[in-house]
């Protein structure tokens, strides 16, 4: 089937391997094996596909490391390999994934750093890599990611200047960076996302007021969500 473009085999009770031979089907633009009991390691031939717009792979079994082959993936626009058991480095070569939209990486036991040119591209919208063992600091590229809607970054070890990584951010509607190792101050830029209903930043090093213009826009957002001790 090396015309497939479309493969959809989620939530289907699928178990064992993902084949290597998987990486024949270099005509596919969209595989979706969310929600099954998958195991073993990601392929490092699905790096062949390079029409791939969306890889899913979250909710399985699959342990090892995210193979740096998918740094090739240059289309990608949606990946997500959440809740598994994916462990090690995350790959250098992840920062050439400059067209994405969606990363997800929660939940795993990952280690090391955040790929720091994640950003580049100015589309990112969906970024979560909560629930890791990661280290280093936040991507520079995110303070001036504009498109970002939904940040999780929660429960890693993460360091660096929350006022002087972070930006203004139209789009934002959720914000967790609770439970690392963050200093500096709350900035009064962030009063300026004005879609802002969820802001989580406890648990960190974090001093100074809260700035007047923040309290006034979270109130005017009747936030649902605020934790900042």
């Amino acid at each position: 089937m090396r015309s497939l473009t479309d493969l959809y085999l989620s939530e289907a009770n699928l178990s064992g391997l993902i084949p290597a031979s998987i990486g024949n089907l270099k005509n596919l633009i969209y595989l979706h094996l969310f929600s099954n009991a998958l195991s073993g390691f990601i392929p490092s031939s699905i790096g062949n596909l390079t029409n791939l717009i969306e890889l899913v792979l979250d909710r399985n079994k699959l342990a090892g490391s995210i193979p740096r082959e998918l740094g090739k993936l240059q289309s990608l626009g949606d990946l997500r390999l959440f809740s598994n058991s994916l462990s090690g480095f995350i790959p250098a070569e992840m920062n050439n994934l400059t067209s994405l939209k969606h990363f997800e990486l929660s939940d795993n036991y990952l280690i090391g750093h955040l790929p720091q040119q994640v950003c580049l591209g100015g589309v990112l919208e969906h970024f979560k890599a909560e629930n890791n063992y990661l280290t280093g600091p936040i991507p520079k590229t995110l303070k001036n990611c504009t498109s970002l809607y939904r940040v999780r970054l929660e429960r890693n070890q993460l360091t660096g200047n929350v006022s002087e990584d972070l930006g203004i951010y139209p789009n934002l509607n959720y914000l967790d960076l609770s439970d690392n190792k963050l200093t500096g101050e709350i900035s009064s830029k962030w009063g300026q996302c004005h879609k802002l209903t969820s802001l989580r930043i406890s648990n960190n090093n974090i001093t100074g007021e809260i700035p007047q213009n923040l309290e006034r826009q979270l109130s005017y957002n009747h936030v649902t969500s605020l934790q900042i001790i």
